[in-house]
């Protein structure tokens, strides 16, 4: 049977490592579950790592503790940097390109479709009582310029041929943008 023990992951991300149950005080504040988490695991090392995830304190403005935020951050990371057609990595758009990109937003999407929407939050995954985040006029979010892929068609774009593995790994995506024509 797999273990995934809490204290093993809080090493991983470069928490500190509690070897006491008053160690735990700082993420677990809660005396109580400290207790009963003491009661059923007998020692802090033999934590299971969703119990002590859960377990702790939550970090300012977000919905988990530091273990968790870690492990999910570096999985989404993993993920971003593992995708060879992530839209940030090289040669997939100019730097003109990526700039509108970046400009994209879900109040804009909402300004653009939305029959009588003219005001939004600017960022609209917070919630509207927060005072740092109030509606604002939707003439005043940015929009994408797509006159950045009005040439797309032509030579300049080129799009990429699949990867070269070698022994299971990905070498390289067989473009050299030296000679490609293609500028950023």
């Amino acid at each position: 049977l797999l273990s995934y023990r809490y204290v093993e992951y809080r090493r991983f991300c470069n928490l500190s490592i509690p070897e006491t149950w008053d160690d735990l005080a700082t993420e677990i504040p809660d005396i109580n579950v400290r207790a009963k988490l003491k009661s059923l695991y007998g020692h802090v090392a033999n934590i299971d790592l969703w119990v002590g995830g859960i377990a702790e304190k939550r970090m300012p403005d977000a919905l988990m503790g530091p273990t968790f935020a870690c492990l999910i951050g570096d999985q989404f990371r993993r993920l971003r940097d593992g995708d060879r057609f992530w839209y940030e990595n090289e040669g997939i758009f100019t730097k003109l390109q990526l700039q509108q990109i970046k400009k994209a937003s879900l109040a804009r999407l909402l300004c653009d479709n939305g029959d009588t929407i003219d005001r939004v939050q600017s960022n609209v995954f917070f919630y509207p009582g927060n005072s740092t985040w109030h509606y604002g006029n939707c003439e005043n979010i940015p929009e994408i310029n797509l006159n950045m892929w009005m040439n797309c068609c032509d030579s300049s774009c080129t799009t990429l041929p699949p990867p070269r593995f070698v022994h299971g790994h990905v070498q390289s995506i067989g473009i050299d943008w030296t000679t490609s024509g293609r500028k950023s």
